[in-house]
């Protein structure tokens, strides 16, 4: 009887695990570099200075910081979407773990800031919690996503830059 519950224990585990494998949405394909605004709601000008802070920020530092902005995540936790999307994409450099993904979650209004472990004592989830609260989530209840994706950016640069 014992070995009966634990092939019992062990089939639902496995079909527990492929359930959720299902019920993830397929994780898109990098388009750009660092911006990556799959829902459309940068303007032009939005995008390409938070693009060249990335592109500044990896020149000088190596380290990374890409945004990703998504219609939906489906039912998928957003911090599992975020970090499937963050090993990836190999955000960072992979000798030292300094990528930073920036997530939303439209549809969800959702977002997460993913942290490789090369950054994870200068970006501990309390301060990026911080910064969302500070620049991200205030610019996006006023529907500005252009101030709050440059002005998070610009606030994670600095952070990181200071690690460097």
């Amino acid at each position: 009887m014992p070995k009966f519950k634990y092939a019992l224990v062990l089939c639902l585990c496995v079909l527990m695990s492929g359930l959720s494998v299902v019920a993830q949405p397929e994780l898109p394909q990098q388009s750009a570099y660092y911006i990556n605004d799959y829902a459309g709601v940068m303007s032009d000008t939005a995008r390409q200075t938070a693009e060249a802070l990335s592109a500044e920020l990896d020149q000088k530092t190596t380290a990374q910081l890409v945004v990703v902005i998504v219609g939906s995540i489906g039912d998928s936790p957003v911090e599992e979407y975020a970090t499937a999307l963050f090993r990836k994409w190999g955000i960072g450099q992979k000798d030292k773990n300094n990528g930073v993904l920036l997530l939303l979650a439209i549809n969800e209004r959702k977002s997460r800031v993913e942290v490789g472990y090369g950054l994870e004592g200068r970006l501990p989830d309390g301060k990026t919690g911080r910064i969302q609260d500070t620049y991200l989530v205030p610019n996006l209840s006023k529907g500005d996503y252009d101030a709050a994706i440059v002005s998070t950016c610009q606030a994670l640069a600095v952070e990181i830059a200071a690690e460097y």
